[in-house]
């Protein structure tokens, strides 16, 4: 039977009990068997009461460490859960990222070896260019043996002409030497 006490009926109560009680101990009023009765009785229903009281109790703080257990125990599982998860998604990001990286280092390689080719097919394109220069520079170096007979002196003074203006910048002085 639930007993719907509260802690300051149940103090009142007490109270009523004690002074029953005490109302016992004096012997030479009326009706003392019948008040040490009444006193047993309040006494077992008292005792009784708070009995039921502190098992009700009992039960409900075992049943509140037992629902606080369950909960800590599912806290823990998803925690492990999770952690779980975090690992796994961890890892993967550190493959992607690997992934990426190697993907961006063999780029970067391809990159560094189409400049290398550049570099490479520009060095050639300049160098080709300094032989053109070069050989544009000394076109009038006709071999003599090309020149139509007869020719050959006219060819030998202008190539000595041409070097001469080429070895020294000021090429009048040079002609003045020269006599032409």
């Amino acid at each position: 039977m639930p007993l719907n006490i509260d802690h300051e009926e149940l103090s009142a109560l007490s109270e009523n009990v004690f002074s029953a009680i005490d109302d016992v101990l004096d012997t030479t009023g009326p009706g003392v068997a019948r008040l040490a009765l009444t006193s047993i009785s309040m006494l077992n229903f008292l005792e009784t009461t708070i009995t039921k009281m502190t098992a009700a109790e009992i039960s409900a703080m075992e049943e509140l460490r037992r629902l606080q257990r369950i909960e800590v125990q599912a806290a823990q599982e998803r925690e492990e859960r999770i952690n779980k998860t975090i690992d796994a998604a961890v890892q993967t990001l550190v493959v992607d990222v690997a992934k990426a990286v190697c993907k961006f280092k063999h780029g970067v390689g391809e990159v560094v070896r189409r400049l290398e080719k550049r570099e490479e097919k520009g060095e050639e394109v300049d160098q080709k260019s300094r032989d053109l220069r070069e050989i544009q520079e000394h076109s009038y170096l006709v071999p003599v043996e090309r020149l139509p007979p007869g020719h050959n002196y006219w060819a030998f003074q202008l190539l000595d002409f041409c070097q001469t203006l080429k070895d020294e910048r000021s090429g009048i002085t040079r002609m003045m030497e020269y006599n032409w």
